[in-house]
């Protein structure tokens, strides 16, 4: 049996929304939310939150979860991640993201079943640009996809963005969360450090620099993030739908 672990890399010193992961939701801190919901996830063996912060160990530890403690050095939640999969044995490791409280636990199986059928190293899901400033919005990445369901660029905006027609089936949403291979996300630091992946904050290019291939599975709907206090308005929208409500239910 191929073995799924859960990593929730999670640190209070956000960039642009301090202890964004501790703000309350529905009664919730929001990395509560995400380790709730990973929870429900069919196929998965254990849900780690990994920080650096004991605050936050303390938090997930109250709440009954399973939390390990990082260095505080580590740069990116995809260090953090390669950092604590050291001390786990899965075949798999799933990354989500502490400040993405939305995500569907059935697009996980559907990311785990597609893993079980295909065989390489590393995975993202993928969705539709379901709105045209999404293109502009550069708190939200997007990707090129080639025919083989591969991602071939990721970026932010680009000085090409007018080449890419909102309708282009190749061009998609980049969603934070992600499947690895754990022996190679073990040996992520070998990896040589990417200058334009550290500038755009986007920890996908220095795998794509470093030529790994990347597969994406598609899935049919967005999924909005916090990442700045005006993306509140965004969740409480996402809330509204009757599916939300009923994972809400349950985890609450």
């Amino acid at each position: 049996m191929i073995k799924f672990d859960v990593i929730i890399p999670a640190r209070l010193k956000s960039t642009r929304f301090p202890q964004k992961i501790f703000y309350k939701f529905y009664g919730l801190p929001m990395v509560e939310h995400v380790r709730r919901r990973a929870l429900l996830i069919k196929g998965v063996s254990n849900v780690f939150v990994a920080t650096c912060d004991q605050e936050v160990f303390e938090l997930i530890q109250s709440n009954g979860g399973k939390a390990l403690m990082t260095s505080p050095k580590c740069k990116n939640g995809t260090e953090r991640a390669s950092e604590a999969s050291l001390q786990l044995k899965s075949k798999y490791i799933i990354l989500l993201q502490g400040d993405e409280p939305c995500f569907y636990p059935n697009y996980i199986e559907q990311l785990i079943e597609y893993v079980k059928l295909t065989n390489c190293l590393f995975y993202n899901l993928v969705s539709p640009l379901e709105r045209k400033s999404t293109l502009f919005d550069t708190s939200s990445v997007k990707c090129s996809l080639n025919y083989k369901n591969e991602i071939t660029y990721c970026f932010r905006t680009t000085p090409y963005i007018s080449k890419f027609s909102f309708q282009n089936t190749f061009v998609k949403k980049l969603l934070g969360i992600m499947c690895f291979d754990r022996d190679f996300l073990c040996r992520l630091s070998d990896l040589k450090l990417s200058k334009i992946s550290d500038q755009e904050s986007i920890e996908q290019l220095r795998l794509l620099e470093n030529k790994i291939i990347m597969k994406a599975l598609y899935v049919k709907r967005d999924i909005p993030s916090f990442n700045i206090a005006s993306d509140i308005k965004k969740l409480k929208e996402e809330f509204k739908i009757k599916q939300q409500q009923k994972i809400l239910n349950m985890i609450l």
